[in-house]
Formats: C-alpha cells, structure tokens, sequence
C-alpha cells in the first residue's frame, strides 16, 4: 500500500511541468515525495499553446503502473493531438499514435482530460466528434443541418459542404494497467446516443447533435471517477461523471452525464446548469457536489438529479471577499477566457472551493490592485433539507506585495477516503509590470496542502522560484493517508 501511495501521489512533482508554457522559465520540477529519488524524467515538457483560453491549454499527468513494475507517466496536452508520453527508461518526451477507430475523430487537439481508474487503469478523453452511419439517424434534422441562419457550412473558412451525421463526441481511450498497452476500442459519449434537458427540462434524445463539433456542440468538459463508484463485481468498471457544455443554434447548457462502467454506456442527462464551465467532486456520504462559478449543487443520487435542497443552488463567495477577476492590465497577464472552478471533497460532506477575489494593497506608496484567491469550505449538513455552512478558510496571496494569483487548481488523493488529502497549486505573478503587455513578467508556482478532518492549510510553499530551482514536495506520508 506505501509503494501504491508514494506512487500515486508522484505525479504531483509533474505538474508544475505539465503547466507549461505558463512556467517555461520557473518550472523544471522534478520533485517527488520526500522518501523517494529525484524523477528520472530529465527535462520539463513544454506543449503547444492551442485553444482560446488558458484552460484549455493544459496537460495531464498521469502514472501507470504495469504488472512488471515498470512505472511510465503519460503526459497529454495540447500540441498536435498526439499523447506525449514519459518513460521512466526513455531520455525524454516523444509522441505516441492513439489506436484509431472508424467514424471517430478530432479537430481541436484539446480539451483533453486525464483520469486514473480504481484498478489503475487511465483514461484519456478528448473533444471529438462521431458520424457513425446509422439509418437511424439519417433522416434526423441535424444530420446535414449548419447552425446557420440559411442552414449552409460557414463561408470561407474551409469546412465541408456536407456535414454527413457529424456531431460531437467525447472519445474515451483506455491504457491497462494489466496488459500495459491501450485498447483497441475506443469508448465514446456521442451526443446523437444520449437525450439532454431541453429549456423546458424534458429530456429529447440527440439534443446536443444538433451542434457541429468544430463550430458548436460539446465544449469545455470536465471528466471525474468516482472513488466510491467501483463495481464490486467487476473493478474494471466505476462510475464517471462527465460535465459538458451543449451548444445548440437556439439554446446553450450544461449538461452533467453518467456512466456505470467507465464509460461503456452513458446515461441521458439529468441535469441542466448554464453554460459555464462547472467541477464535479464526490465525497463518502455518496453526495456528489457541482461548483460552477461561484454556485455549489449536490446530487444524492450520483448526478442522476440535483437534490431539491440544492435546486437554486448555493453561493460560496464571502461579503469581505466578492468574485472578481483582474484584468491584464493589473496583473501583466492576460486573464483566462474562463476561470478553472477548483472543488474537492475533504469529508463525508464537505467541500472546498476556491474563486478568485480582488485587494487593494499599498506598495511604495502606490495603492494597486492585485488578484487572490479565496478558499472557502462548504459543510452541507447529512439531513433532508440541509443548509450548508460556508466559510473562508484561507485566502491565498502572492509573496511578491504587487504579486497576483492566478489558476488555482486541486490535485486530490483518488483513492475511497472519508478524509482524502489535497493539495492547492496555482501560478502567481512576482510583481506588477510598470508597463502591462510590454514588460515581461516572471510567474512562480506554489501550493498549500489540506489534510486531516478539519482540512486546514499548511504553510504555503514553492512549487518553482523564479530562478528556477527545483523544489521538493512536503506531502502527507503514506502512513498518514492509507
């Protein structure tokens, strides 16, 4: 179980990496957990920057442990849609082919999500689209329809006359653990297969086909395994819970799907959000709990319905602490066309969630403006009707005093915990450029760990320094999270 955990918990040292190309400069993390040797991964991976917000330009660590003992991290980003691999053994990053199917595809090389399943196997999910030839479908409105006005393919642009059943799909690749290679089948949610909330909250079966994946259609989605949803009588299978946003011509939604067997079939929606992006975290209680935005929702029914408590939702945001987002011109970077919405469980029926918040401090007698970040834990009490407790546990600060604080995210312990540990990264700014856009700015990356039944904060420290030294993790020891 130790060799388990420091393995699980090594992926960690990756991530300051993986954030590339936000760090080029700051990060060449190698660290692993205190009682280990360095990664043998020898430089940090830089991806290409696709995608229109900095959300979507981002990666997934991910370790896989074979049955010979030979240990590989699979890092997938962005770049050119190909999954870059790290070996233990290998002098550094190369490209490894995803098994092809027929009538599946890509067009945006991101939008990628990486999970570990329970029996150790990985999933990799990317934003794709589906036209499988199914009579069925043939005769559907949408099979040739363009989200158009005049019902054509966008002028100009190069996009096919004829659309031929695409619609969007979120493809599903599988790498054994087992076996130690991938499957040659490849697992989808195709948007013509499932039924989705119309407005009115009916469910119509397609009702996300009508969107052209490279257009509109599924959008910004997050993929979360539940710890607590593994099949007892086949470990292979373990419930997912997929966040997607369903763009039609005339309507825009998100949508929350689920599957019981990792993604071999899916669910019809049973619940309707706005369009935003939006996290999902299940805890013991078998509560699963949404954050989008700044508005928490639970489901007692692993996201089959919002639970009636919860239908208007909850607002996490502190009087003294109100969600605002910089701007560039205050921080010296540009802002993200979305902001992440970090969430993780840290009891049977507790949260946390972090949105970004806005102080006014004094720095050589100037009064400026910087960006933190507000952790709030969220306590919905186990009862019929509960009303959440909500409150500020930490609020994170830049150590520069005209720093900000941006893209926090949560890296949380995936194993079936009453209290599983997590650990808080995020980027920050080490000062404010006298001329925002021009002047280069440096970013470091730090972290605070959040433990135990209270789930309070350690000392934030350094990910990467701005000299770019590396930094070794302080995390729980197995002993303390088994």
């Amino acid at each position: 179980m130790q060799n388990q955990t420091v393995r699980r918990w090594r992926s960690i040292g990756l991530v300051c990496c993986a954030l590339s190309p936000f760090a080029l400069t700051a990060c060449t993390c190698k660290s692993l957990a205190s009682a280990q040797a360095q990664s043998p991964i020898p430089n940090p991976l830089e991806l290409d920057a696709k995608g229109d917000g900095w959300t979507e330009i981002s990666a997934g660590v991910v370790p896989v442990i074979s049955v010979s003992g030979d240990g590989k991290f699979f890092v997938f980003g962005n770049s050119n849609g190909l999954a870059r691999g790290l070996h233990t053994a290998g002098p550094g990053p190369f490209d490894i082919p995803l098994p092809s199917a027929p009538n599946i595809g890509g067009y945006w090389s991101n939008d990628q999500q990486t999970i570990q399943l329970a029996n150790g196997d990985m999933l990799l999910s990317w934003n794709g689209y589906s036209n499988t030839f199914d009579e069925q479908f043939k005769s559907s409105e949408w099979w040739n329809k363009w989200p158009t006005a005049d019902g054509n393919a966008p002028g100009g642009v190069g996009y096919p006359v004829e659309r031929g059943g695409i619609r969007p799909a979120e493809l599903l690749w599988r790498y054994s653990a087992q076996d130690d290679k991938w499957s040659t089948t490849v697992n989808k949610l195709d948007a013509a297969l499932v039924g989705a909330l119309d407005a009115n909250g009916k469910v119509q079966r397609s009702y996300c086909a009508q969107g052209v994946p490279w257009v509109v259609g599924f959008d910004r989605p997050e993929l979360y395994a539940d710890p607590w949803g593994v099949d007892k009588t086949d470990p292979t299978k373990q419930r997912l819970v997929l966040s997607v946003r369903c763009q039609r011509s005339d309507d825009d939604s998100r949508q929350i799907f689920v599957s019981n067997d990792s993604g071999a079939v899916w669910q019809d929606s049973g619940i309707r959000l706005g369009g935003g992006m939006a996290s999902v975290t299940a805890t013991s209680s078998g509560r699963l709990f949404i954050l989008q935005g700044t508005t928490l929702y639970f489901s007692d029914d692993h996201g089959n319905s919002i639970a009636p408590a919860s239908a208007s939702g909850f607002d996490v945001t502190d009087p003294g602490h109100p969600l605002a987002a910089l701007q560039g011109t205050d921080t010296g970077v540009g802002p993200p066309f979305v902001a992440p919405t970090p969430i993780a469980a840290v009891g049977p029926s507790t949260v946390l969630a972090v949105y970004p918040s806005v102080e006014i401090v004094t720095v050589n007698g100037i009064s400026i403006s910087r960006q933190v970040a507000v952790v709030v834990l969220a306590l919905v009490p186990l009862k019929e009707d509960p009303t959440p407790i909500i409150f500020v546990l930490k609020v994170i600060r830049a150590k520069a005093a005209d720093g900000s604080v941006i893209l926090p995210m949560f890296i949380t312990d995936d194993r079936p915990l009453g209290n599983p540990a997590s650990m808080l990264y995020w980027l920050e700014t080490t000062s404010k450029p006298a001329t925002p856009g021009t002047d280069p700015v440096t970013l470091v990356a730090r972290y605070v760990m959040f433990a135990g039944t209270g789930a309070f904060p350690t000392e934030a420290k350094d990910l990467s320094t701005a000299q770019a030294s590396r930094r070794r993790l302080s995390i729980p020891t197995a002993s303390a999270t088994t």
